[in-house]
């Protein structure tokens, strides 16, 4: 039996030196010419802190064939909801070479920058096209199950997902994803 307590923190910070506002009918910086009120608003470039990501849990391994994990990510510009799920899941390995994953899942099946973790990515952000990719029917926190199988130069995945834990749709969302 293993139990690993994880923890990820990435804090933003962003403080602006910005000159004094100019007359609304020459400074083009500040908004749309002769609006007073968005040329207000314009002119603060919103200084302050941010956790990008703050992520708490734990994963392990129990009785051999079995691993587990959960994380909670208390981060986001508090624009989103207050926190969520990013993790949660059990494995089966007993039947090697596969592996069943059930449970609030991130199935890496768009590409390289899904499968690298945020923890390991060069930029602060995935590419844009990643991330509508993800946003269809992989990325964190998907309820869903998923078959994995390897080899020493192979890799095969298939899954189905529903929606993203704790968000509230129309409907129900279904996806099927294969590599």
């Amino acid at each position: 039996f293993t139990f690993a307590p994880r923890a990820v923190f990435q804090f933003d910070a962003a403080l602006y030196d910005q000159s004094r506002a100019g007359p609304l009918a020459s400074d083009f910086r500040r908004g749309s010419l002769g609006d007073a009120e968005e040329a207000d608003r314009a002119r603060d470039l919103g200084d302050g802190t941010n956790f990008r990501r703050a992520r708490i849990g734990f994963a392990g391994k129990a009785f051999r064939d079995w691993e587990y994990s959960f994380l909670y990510d208390f981060g986001g510009s508090g624009n989103e909801e207050p926190g969520r799920i990013v993790a949660g899941w059990v494995e089966y390995a007993g039947f090697k070479p596969f592996r069943l994953r059930v449970g609030a899942v991130a199935p890496s099946m768009a590409n390289m920058d899904d499968a690298t973790s945020a923890n390991s990515t060069l930029f602060l952000e995935r590419a844009s096209v990643s991330e509508v990719v993800r946003s269809i029917a992989s990325g964190d926190g998907r309820m869903g199950a998923v078959v994995y199988a390897n080899g020493e130069r192979w890799f095969v995945s298939g899954a189905v997902t529903g929606n993203t834990v704790g968000v509230q749709t129309f409907d129900e969302q279904l996806a099927f994803l294969g590599r």
